[in-house]
């Protein structure tokens, strides 16, 4: 919620209050002087005081609603301060591996992805060291830090990493998911429905290799969410053919 919003209302409301207080003023104390010298001058003013009355309830009641207003708004922004400055608990993962499920296996997931690239007639896809190594980091760091995106935290993408430690990569494709499931074909299913270009990246004909990791993202047993859910990283790319393993 944003909490300025009040603070912009109840000033708004006790503005307003004080213009209705300034005419109230102004009508009836503009006597004041006179009604020490000319009684009837006072009784003039009295009778002002009357017939404004309602000018001073009305100028009251947004004093009071626009008090209220903006002590909620700070209220809220007190609350949201606290929100924004609290961590949110991280899982117990290594330093050097992601959390991983014995019922889900990443190999498994390749084997499916190579499978549906057969089907689509691409080449079936190569384990590389250096994709899986950077499909780790980006899911460690995903976990770690608890967001799901192509752009991490620091402001990097996947071949940022990719151009840091090696040249001898063309073009190149990034597949993220995230799902509550360890059924490795409805991982498949996503990218290949998918409209933001997973379809495209998983099926390319030009990619020869491949890196996958698989973490647990939420774990309800480690503090992590209500849902036990999964990220899988899948970084694809066009290898120097002077690089190339033998084919299976």
């Amino acid at each position: 919620m944003n909490y300025y919003y009040f603070f912009i209302i109840g000033g708004s409301l006790l503005g307003i209050g004080l213009i209705i207080d300034l005419v109230r003023i102004f009508f009836v104390r503009k006597y004041s002087y006179s009604a020490e010298v000319v009684q009837w001058l006072r009784l003039k003013r009295h009778e002002l005081v009357k017939k404004y009355r309602f000018f001073r309830y009305l100028n009251n009641f947004f004093y009071i609603i626009g008090a209220g207003v903006s002590i909620a708004g700070a209220v809220l922004y007190v609350v949201y301060a606290n929100a924004q400055n609290t961590v949110t608990p991280s899982l117990p993962i290594s330093l050097n591996i992601s959390p991983e499920d014995e019922n889900f296996d990443k190999a498994d997931l390749f084997e499916l992805v190579n499978q549906t690239r057969q089907q689509a007639g691409s080449r079936k896809l190569l384990q590389d060291p250096v994709l899986t190594k950077i499909a780790k980091d980006r899911l460690k760091d995903m976990i770690n830090n608890q967001y799901y995106a192509h752009k991490s935290l620091a402001g990097d993408y996947y071949y940022n990493q990719l151009a840091r430690v090696s040249a001898n990569y063309g073009f190149s494709c990034e597949n993220l998911n995230i799902d509550f499931t360890t059924t490795e074909s409805r991982y498949v299913s996503s990218w290949l429905s998918s409209s933001k270009g997973h379809k495209e990246c998983l099926l390319n004909s030009q990619v020869t290799h491949a890196g996958y990791a698989v973490g647990i993202f939420s774990d309800p047993t480690a503090g992590g969410g209500d849902t036990k859910t999964y990220i899988v990283v899948g970084i694809h790319a066009e290898k120097s053919p002077t690089m190339f393993e033998a084919p299976n």
